[in-house]
């Protein structure tokens, strides 16, 4: 709940760092991802957004996952959370707090909102 009530990444202005987007198809969510990258490593990451407790949440907690972490690591993580969602076999020990989301492609709608931080992560680290 505290990642949907006061989430630790979001900011409320646009940061001076790359920039990602993603725009939700289904209903208002909207995500700006703002990544500082330095030497391979995500050293921070900001989000600026509109949207859901699913979405909001889903967001906060993947980027206290990936801040601090290579992109290899950063992807990885990745890589396990679509796995995770979408029913696929993933590695559990991978993704700590992310695992809440274990159940969420049981419903189509929950499932849309939880892979749009994916969406927007993809497109930083398919630019690599």
């Amino acid at each position: 709940m505290k990642h949907y009530a006061n989430p630790l990444h979001k900011v409320d202005k646009d940061m001076p760092w790359e920039t990602y987007e993603y725009y939700s198809d289904a209903c208002v969510d909207e995500l700006h991802l703002f990544i500082k990258e330095e030497k391979n490593v995500i050293s921070d990451i900001k989000f600026r957004g509109v949207g859901c407790a699913i979405f909001l949440a889903s967001t906060d907690i993947m980027l206290d996952s990936i801040i601090n972490k290579s992109i290899e690591e950063a992807s990885l993580i990745l890589d396990n959370y679509k796995n995770m969602i979408y029913g696929k076999d993933f590695n559990e020990s991978l993704l700590g707090n992310l695992n809440i989301f274990k159940n969420v492609d049981k419903n189509f709608n929950r499932l849309h909102c939880a892979e749009m931080v994916s969406k927007a992560l993809d497109k930083f680290i398919n630019k690599k």
